[in-house]
Order: C-alpha cells, then sequence, then structure tokens
C-alpha cells in the first residue's frame, strides 16, 4: 500500500512538471516586437509532450508595452482548434504588461508540432506567438 502512494505521488508529480508552463525552450533570442508590444520568448517549446500521462499542456507568454502609449489588443485567433486561449480584448497601458495563458490539447496529435496564435492590435498589426514540441 505504502508503494502504490509512493507511485500516484510520482505520477502526480511527473503530471504537474509536464504541465508547467513553457520551461524547455530550446533556443534563446526568440524575442519579437510589433506596434511597441515586446514578447522576450514568442516560441513556447513545452518539449516532449507525454500523451499517455496527459493530453492538455499549459503555456503562457508574458507581453510588455515598451512604448509611453497604449497598446490594444482587439482578438486572439488560433491556428488550431487545439490551442485554448484564456483572454479577452484589453488595453495594455504604457510600460505595462500582461499576459496571455492557454492550453494546448495534444490528444489527436503526435510527433513534431508547431502551432500560431495570432495576436490582433487595434492599429491593424498582428503579432505571430508560436507553442510547439513533440507528442509522444
Amino acid at each position: 500500500m505504502y508503494q502504490n502512494k509512493i507511485v500516484t505521488l510520482g505520477i502526480l508529480l511527473e503530471i504537474l512538471f509536464m504541465s508547467l508552463s513553457c520551461n524547455n525552450h530550446r533556443e534563446n533570442n526568440y524575442e519579437r516586437i510589433v506596434s511597441g508590444l515586446k514578447v522576450e520568448n514568442y516560441r513556447c517549446d513545452i518539449g516532449e509532450a507525454q500523451t499517455r500521462i496527459s493530453n492538455q499542456y499549459n503555456f503562457f507568454f508574458s507581453l510588455i508595452n515598451i512604448t509611453n502609449r497604449d497598446v490594444i489588443i482587439d482578438s486572439i485567433e488560433t491556428s488550431c482548434s487545439c490551442l485554448h486561449v484564456d483572454y479577452s480584448p484589453t488595453v495594455i497601458k504604457g510600460h505595462h504588461n500582461d499576459s496571455i495563458v492557454g492550453r494546448i490539447d495534444l490528444e489527436d496529435i503526435m510527433g513534431n508540432f508547431s502551432r500560431s496564435i495570432y495576436v490582433c492590435l487595434s492599429d491593424g498589426e498582428v503579432m505571430l506567438l508560436r507553442v510547439t514540441g513533440m507528442a509522444k
């Protein structure tokens, strides 16, 4: 019985570790600036996703307004119904930050993947973000 609890705890810890957001950036220098809105890592690499353990993985992107003016996000669109973004239209004040939080459902995905998130700004510009990894 004691060993079963240890195994269960180990599985839960692995699920928690795997669901952490974008800690496996394999490369650096993924900075992107669009209309004064900066994201330091526009590519969130979730690494090797063990789909037998969990089909859903969380991600987030930190956005920083590096200007003195407001930056307005009108909408956020995704390239795949597997991406779910928790975000609504908002104004990011000058020199303030915000984040985009979501999850990817890998139930029907195997192998290397790259999915896109389009952050649509009020001035017509679009910031492209990516969620990448390998589903096993």
